[in-house]
């Protein structure tokens, strides 16, 4: 309902203005994308390297159980050296992103990790 009385082409831009925002955050707060060619990114799925020496599921249990923000590990290969955040449906808003970077910046900070 919502793509349909939004438009496709707005869902897209709206999508797309998410992840740049979610981006520019990550760069931010002093994390490293996984996939660094911009335009090999998809909007809708963004993956970060752990930082060295960080424990990545502390990460992921602080924010989950702080601020109700899920953020993914890695699969396979990438299991336990990247998280993966979901920027799609109703949590690709802008308020959204600042929470999830606002949760992140404050879980990273509980595990003792400086930019």
């Amino acid at each position: 309902a919502v793509v349909s009385e939004e438009g496709l082409e707005n869902c897209w831009r709206r999508h797309r203005l998410c992840a740049d925002r979610l981006h520019e955050g990550l760069a931010d707060l002093g994390l490293e994308l996984f996939v660094q060619a911009p335009e090999k990114r998809l909007p809708t799925v963004t993956t970060i390297k752990v930082p060295e020496g960080v424990q990545w599921n502390a990460v992921t249990a602080y924010c989950m159980k702080n601020d109700l923000v899920e953020i993914s590990g890695g699969l396979g290969p990438t299991a336990g050296k990247v998280w993966r955040i979901g920027v799609m449906g109703n949590n690709a808003s802008i308020k959204t992103v600042n929470q999830v970077l606002d949760s992140l910046s404050r879980a990273l900070a509980s595990v003792g990790w400086k930019k």
